[in-house]
């Protein structure tokens, strides 16, 4: 979407800054382009994108861009700024950082899904405003025509060009843990027991919890140390699968063991959170955080266990490529 006419809005309802001595505000960068990036460090639709701002903030700063991340929370505890600051240090993120814990500002610009970026003119101008992946090109380009615009010579600067993208092609869509965005529990919960018991028959997208598990306003717990393994089994569509986790209590840590299609993740199909044990994979659950778990070139569908003993474990949501 093209805003030529529209006018920037200035930061509002920041309470915290990271990656800056103070706070910034639109005004103080004169004749310059300014990329906003808005993003949630916990979204895997973010977090594939930011290597690519990165490179652009590094590729263009020199020639007059600015880039500022405003995070834009979509857990609680995506509010924590140590939370954060852990995030962009694993992302080797160096421009400021605004944590718009209140959506105040990402709501001025539209906000509605993650990521969102815009581009700002010289005088303020929104160039360009778009949401979702797969706008690498487009961002390049407006930003190489502003930065031409105020006299930058970009003769030996090459534009990159982006791969092929599969979001068009069939996968689950996100699915979240906790009831307010999930009522939909395929196992039978029992009052009594205050447990869940798995019908044994998935189906695709709904989730399967087996054993001591209370479901949270954002995720489901499993609230008791248990002598058998539970799990939650979920029956999915895609390559690529990705779990938003935390341990109940911050200074805890929870194992849980890890199955594709009844048996361990090969490392060849490995996400880089996972570990081994033996011929076992299992995550270690340390922080509050978004843990790469499966990923493979065939597109198909398979069912994932999370396996656990542990009354650490909080589930929070999934996400597919």
């Amino acid at each position: 979407m093209l805003f030529g006419s529209e006018k920037a809005k200035d930061f509002k309802h920041i309470e915290f800054w990271l990656n800056t001595p103070k706070p910034v505000h639109l005004e103080d960068f004169e004749n310059k382009i300014i990329f906003l990036d808005f993003f949630a460090y916990s979204c895997i639709n973010c977090r594939r994108g930011i290597p690519s701002v990165v490179k652009l903030y590094k590729k263009y700063h020199p020639q007059g861009l600015v880039v500022i991340g405003v995070h834009v929370p979509e857990f609680e505890f995506e509010k924590v700024p140590e939370n954060l600051k852990m995030a962009l240090a694993e992302e080797h993120i160096p421009y400021p950082v605004a944590m718009d814990n209140d959506h105040a500002t990402w709501y001025l610009y539209g906000g509605e899904y993650w990521p969102r970026q815009v581009v700002i003119d010289q005088k303020g101008n929104v160039l360009l405003n778009v949401t979702g992946e797969g706008h690498l090109e487009e961002i390049e380009k407006t930003i190489r025509k502003a930065l031409e615009n105020i006299g930058a010579d970009l003769a030996t600067i090459p534009e990159e060009k982006e791969g092929k993208s599969s979001f068009h092609l069939r996968q689950t869509p996100e699915i979240y843990a906790g009831f307010f965005r999930n009522e939909n529990i395929g196992s039978t919960y029992h009052e009594a027991e205050k447990c869940y018991q798995d019908p044994g028959e998935h189906e695709e997208g709904v989730l399967y919890p087996q054993g001591a598990w209370k479901q949270n306003y954002e995720y489901l717990w499993h609230y008791a140390f248990t002598k058998e393994y539970e799990y939650i089994a979920l029956s999915f569509h895609g390559q690529e699968t990705n779990i938003v986790a935390m341990p109940y209590n911050t200074d805890e840590k929870a194992k849980v063991y890890l199955e594709i299609d009844k048996k361990p993740i090969p490392p060849e199909l490995a996400g880089k959170n996972v570990q081994y044990e033996g011929k076992q994979s299992y995550v270690l659950i340390d922080r509050p955080d978004l843990y790469r778990i499966f990923k493979t070139k065939k597109r198909d569908s398979y069912e994932l266990k999370l396996i656990t003993n542990s009354k650490e474990f909080c589930l929070l949501s999934y996400t597919f490529g």
